[in-house]
């Protein structure tokens, strides 16, 4: 790959990337505010049907739009703009019959899930307005995955962003009208129903989109005369192959996050819970503490995972002194970022979790375990990307399909105590994901190699420790003097200066290092 190539690419990743940080931190925020239009109630009513939603995502899309983008890719680097453009029909039509069939089941499967996972009956409403959301999506998928092939990242990082935005208006608008009117059954599924109309929203810009481009380009398809001779059915065999992999680990992924909607109610009323108060319950879990683990795994796996391309390209080279380099490197940075992460999180979980939520910090005991989550995901998504990068896809899904079958289990066996409860699904997290990361762990360091990292991640869990002390020590002092909101602030400016310059300090990682890998 010469320097052009890679800057273009490094350019394209960075574009996309942008977008999709930016859109799913604004969609992280959406729900402080909705917090104090529906309460935790609605807020669970709102989020149970999302992991049932992401999950036939995954089954029926889930893979397709990096497919697509790699085979019309392959077909516009030699000139065959025909042959591009016949992918993407064939991949929109498929999408298109899969997103009927998600949204079929969705909408009229609404009551037997609700049976099923035990929700309260006021569920329906939600998994009624989310469930035309499928259909959307996996058209909008189709274009992503097009626009990514012909390297036009921006129509791709733009459709994320208007997505976002119009969700979030809509959703908060609707949600305030029809709470308002009708009760907080109906204000949350005003607040899903906004998910649906950003994807309509997206899916105008990309079609819109895709018109204009194609009439730029109709003179290089009108030049290329004759067909290239690939039939529908070759090429949809060839999407689906390449799909199937990255569909794997996508629905895994979903998987882990519908076994607490699918289990937490049924197990709480085990537990001698009630239903309303197991809603508010799971609410406080996944779309509280849940929602902001998620701040640092958006930004951490966007910086460790942007070294995956790197290692790629360095295993097709067979150069094992760079893989070896990168690889630590990318280790290090994922500790680097997911330790101060988990560590801040939970020491100032109750201050951080009313401020955001906008005085309403219910469940902030949660946060404070849950916090160790961020270490062991953030790291085993980097080492996922290593296996990947490296042609061993397969590897993690294996361990991720172990992690989420103990993940299961866990739930079952300890949220139904009532000495335990909901923190028997904190447990199954930290305990799982930390399995996973092992064993992806072991794996890189049989298949890949890791340099010693040892001695450089003690001085990170030591800095991070230190930062920890003075932030939670530091709050209890502005306290005295100020408001809550304030105090929290300066602490966390001051933790994240003290943390990086016990780092520079103690050299974790190094310029030297950078270089090398750079070189």
């Amino acid at each position: 790959m010469d320097s052009n190539n890679k800057k273009s690419y490094l350019t394209s990743a960075a574009i996309l990337a942008a977008g999709g940080i930016f859109a799913k931190v604004l969609g992280i925020f959406f729900k402080s505010p909705l917090n104090t239009i529906i309460g935790d109630y609605g807020l669970g009513l709102y989020g149970y049907p999302y992991p049932l939603y992401t999950t036939f995502l995954a089954i029926s899309i889930a893979g397709l739009p990096v497919a697509v983008s790699k085979m019309i890719a392959e077909r516009v680097s030699i000139g065959n703009y025909r042959g591009a453009y016949k992918v993407f029909h064939v991949a929109f039509s498929a999408m298109l019959i899969l997103g009927i069939v998600a949204s079929g089941l969705m909408f009229l499967g609404a009551q037997f899930f609700i049976d099923a996972f035990n929700w309260p009956q006021d569920t329906y409403y939600s998994i009624l307005t989310l469930s035309f959301a499928p259909f959307f999506v996996a058209l909008i998928s189709a274009f992503r995955g097009f626009f990514q092939g012909m390297q036009s990242m921006s129509f791709s990082s733009g459709s994320q962003i208007i997505e976002q935005i119009a969700r979030v208006g809509i959703g908060l608008s609707l949600a305030v009208i029809l709470t308002n009117s009708y009760g907080i059954a109906y204000g949350a599924a005003g607040a899903t129903f906004g998910a649906t109309v950003g994807a309509i929203v997206a899916f105008l810009f990309l079609l819109i989109s895709f018109l204009r481009f194609r009439k730029k380009q109709m003179n290089m398809i009108e030049l290329q005369l004759e067909d290239t001779g690939e039939s529908n059915r070759r090429i949809l065999k060839a999407l689906v192959l390449l799909a199937i992999p990255i569909a794997c680990g996508s629905l895994i992924n979903t998987v882990m996050e519908l076994i607490n909607s699918a289990t937490l109610s049924t197990c709480l009323q085990n537990a001698g819970v009630s239903q309303k108060a197991a809603t508010v319950l799971y609410a406080q879990l996944e779309q509280k503490a849940q929602t902001l683990i998620n701040v640092p795994l958006v930004i951490g796996s966007a910086l460790a995972s942007s070294l995956v391309p790197a290692i790629s390209e360095s295993y097709i080279r067979g150069d094992k002194v760079k893989i070896l380099q990168k690889t630590t490197l990318a280790i290090k940075i994922a500790f680097l970022v997911s330790i101060p992460s988990s560590v801040g999180l939970s020491v100032l979980s109750e201050p951080i979790t009313s401020m955001v939520f906008l005085g309403k910090g219910d469940g902030y005991q949660m946060l404070t375990w849950l916090a160790y989550v961020v270490v062991f995901t953030i790291v085993m998504s980097t080492l996922q990307g290593i296996l990947q990068g490296s042609g061993r896809f397969y590897k993690p899904l294996k361990n991720m399909a172990f992690g989420a079958l103990l993940k299961f289990l866990l739930n079952i066996a300890l949220i139904s105590r009532p000495e335990i409860g909901v923190y028997g699904a904190v447990a199954s997290s930290i305990i799982a994901s930390f399995v996973i990361f092992l064993l992806n762990y072991l794996d890189v360091k049989k298949y890949v190699g890791i340099g010693k990292i040892g001695a450089d991640i003690a001085k990170i869990a030591v800095s991070s420790l230190v930062m920890g002390l003075i932030a939670k020590f530091g709050y209890d002092y502005l306290l005295r003097f100020m408001d809550y909101k304030i105090a929290v602030i300066i602490m966390i400016v001051i933790s994240v200066a003290v943390y990086f310059a016990l780092i520079y300090m103690t050299k974790a990682i190094t310029k030297t290092e950078i270089k090398e890998v750079r070189g």
